[in-house]
């Protein structure tokens, strides 16, 4: 009666450390045959970057990619993410491509002040990932003047350079 309890717990345990091995084998494997590569050698230009946006308005943001060469790149998934220091804003959009590795999106900022753009562009497996700013002239605006994404309500609190303009 012992051996066969014994006989039977070596089994399962055998089992078990298979399953165990199998699970963890292809999990290493997926990680290693789709991850995604992050590119450094890609730059972006941001047109008219040194122009003020106003805010309450519908604004072009035009966005060239090269690759390492300096070729266009004109294949990617491109998204942009405008957000603001101190404030909940994410403004999540996606991009689109133009011609000659130009990509545009249409935005809408809801205040006054220095946006800092997130830009992320898949390629395959390659990722490109950069931050640029924009600046935004013009006060708090009512929700009929901001992009219906935004993340911004008014109970939140300002920052401080901005309170001082409000006061």
């Amino acid at each position: 009666m012992n051996l066969e309890k014994v006989v039977v717990k070596r089994s399962v345990m055998t089992i078990f450390i298979a399953i165990s091995f199998l699970i963890i084998t292809g999990l290493l494997s997926y990680a290693l045959l789709f991850r995604e590569n992050l590119v450094t050698d890609w730059y972006m230009e941001v047109v008219g970057s040194d122009n003020v946006i106003s805010a309450g308005t519908t604004n072009d943001l035009h966005i060239f990619l090269y690759d390492e060469e300096g070729n266009p790149i004109k294949n990617a998934n491109v998204k942009v993410i405008l957000d603001m220091p101190e404030m909940v804003h994410y403004i999540k959009k996606p991009m689109h491509h133009v011609e000659n590795g130009l990509y545009e999106v249409e935005i809408l900022l809801s205040m006054g002040g220095t946006w800092i753009g997130w830009l992320e562009a898949k390629r395959g497996s390659e990722t490109y990932i950069n931050q640029f700013l924009l600046r935004s002239d013009g006060n708090v605006m009512s929700n009929d003047f901001r992009d219906p994404k935004d993340h911004f309500h008014l109970e939140q609190p300002l920052p401080p350079t901005i309170q001082q303009q409000l006061d």
